[in-house]
């Protein structure tokens, strides 16, 4: 998409965190808005990964996949 004349476009930097709303989380409670608690905390644990060694990612991420595995299959009722 290209800026409209007069416009400005900022980019934000790589080295700038993001606030709350740019990770897609409520503000307050850290659930997605209209959110699962169950699914937002396994989202949460991806910020874990930040911490460890990139081989200890493994097992932070397949625990967030079975999480969030264990939440669709309740919507389904299965």
């Amino acid at each position: 998409m290209s800026a409209s004349a007069g416009s400005v476009r900022t980019v934000q930097s790589v080295d700038e965190p993001m606030d709350d709303f740019e990770r897609g989380r409520g503000v307050d409670d850290g659930v997605p808005a209209g959110g699962d608690a169950g699914v937002a905390a396994a989202l949460a644990r991806l910020e874990e990964l930040r911490e460890l060694d990139v081989a200890e990612h493994v097992e932070v991420l397949s625990d967030v996949h079975r999480r969030l595995h264990e939440a669709l299959a309740a919507l389904d009722g299965n």
